[in-house]
């Protein structure tokens, strides 16, 4: 049970709890809003990064840069996987470690290689 402290502070709650659940409060942060998310993320792609209007002296960081548009199902695909290890329920560090480690399959096969 999470519960604030009388001085409205959460630094004496069970930090794994807190842990728990802060991995999957960004977990539902991060599902609602995938498709912009992934969008965003394909700037990094080869054909990413583009502005017609203006050059940039960090591409990436270019508010108006194009997304490379062939890498986007991938990069969603590989942003549910993402997901999907926020929001497991595991109760401690070691059950989490295995959870993300039996994710590792899944993640390679969304994203080619040629896609890497």
């Amino acid at each position: 049970e999470i519960k604030a402290d009388t001085d409205g502070t959460y630094e004496n709650c069970d930090p794994g709890i807190m842990a728990r659940a802060c991995r999957q409060m960004a977990g539902w942060k991060l599902s609602d809003n995938g498709k912009n998310v992934a969008r965003f993320a394909a700037r990094g792609g080869r054909e990413g990064a583009k502005n017609p209007r203006n050059r940039f002296g960090a591409e990436l960081a270019d508010p108006y840069a194009a997304p490379d548009e062939s890498v986007i199902p991938y990069v969603d695909a590989a942003l549910r996987v993402v997901c999907e290890a926020l929001l497991g329920d595991e109760q401690s560090d070691k059950e989490h470690m295995a959870f993300l480690e039996s994710l590792q399959p899944k993640l390679r096969s969304v994203v080619p290689d040629d896609k890497t």
